[in-house]
């Protein structure tokens, strides 16, 4: 079954109109017709059954025939980046970590960011095509972010990556809970400066290191979400 995106409240029985790119791309690259099953999520959490009753390029319509409450299987993990100077450097990442399964995509604005404007909408779509290409029913929340103060969530683990320096902490031995709340900052292609690390350090975030290699930013941060992933202790029972 194909999953779509629409953001509004869905109820059993409900007749719903959906436009734009959502729509063109049911009827004209998927193909589909009256009557075939699809499965729309709005990023909270739900999951609705539906039914095609109208189909065309500009338009569809469907009934939602049931819908469910999905549990967020993804672990408390966010990460803060900065743009790139090629924004499908960091479109790539986004998607990449999205799949994988993060909380939280903070987009920060530092001193060495080459680009200092974001389409933020434009990564929100990435997002979503993301998470129906995965199947999830959660989706991250992004945010475009100046100073680390924009930051409202609590961490437990709070860990600091960039180029220059090496830890002696290596992100692949870090050990978590699936309950901790785990935060990692990824440096811009010019690093944080030295007054930014520092800030960085009296907000309690730890340096790691990212195995032997330097790594491009998208690099990097796809390399940490997998790693930090691999971290946690699930309950296997």
């Amino acid at each position: 079954m194909r999953w779509f995106f629409d953001a509004q409240t869905l109820t059993t029985g409900q007749e719903v109109q959906m436009k734009g790119e959502e729509a063109k791309h049911i009827s004209k690259v998927l193909r589909l017709q009256v009557g075939d099953q699809i499965a729309v999520i709005d990023g909270e959490g739900h999951k609705a059954n539906c039914e095609l009753l109208f189909v065309s390029p500009k338009m569809v319509s469907y009934v939602v025939r049931d819908w469910e409450e999905l549990a967020n299987h993804n672990p408390y993990i966010s990460v803060v980046i900065s743009p790139t100077k090629q924004m499908q450097r960091i479109e790539y990442a986004i998607e990449k970590i999205t799949e994988i399964g993060v909380r939280h995509i903070y987009i920060l604005i530092t001193d060495n960011t080459q680009r200092k404007q974001v389409n933020v909408d434009r990564l929100e779509k990435k997002v979503i095509a993301a998470l129906k290409q995965s199947q999830q029913s959660w989706k991250p929340q992004i945010r475009l972010i100046h100073t680390m103060d924009q930051i409202e969530e609590d961490y437990a683990y709070k860990y600091v990556a960039y180029a220059e320096e090496h830890s002696t902490l290596d992100i692949k031995t870090t050990e978590h809970s699936v309950e901790d709340k785990i935060v990692i900052a990824i440096g811009p292609e010019g690093d944080f400066t030295t007054a930014e690390l520092q800030d960085l350090f009296r907000r309690g975030f730890k340096q790691v290191r990212l195995g032997p290699n330097r790594l491009r930013t998208e690099t990097a941060v796809v390399y940490a979400t997998t790693a930090l992933h691999s971290s946690i202790a699930y309950d296997r029972n």
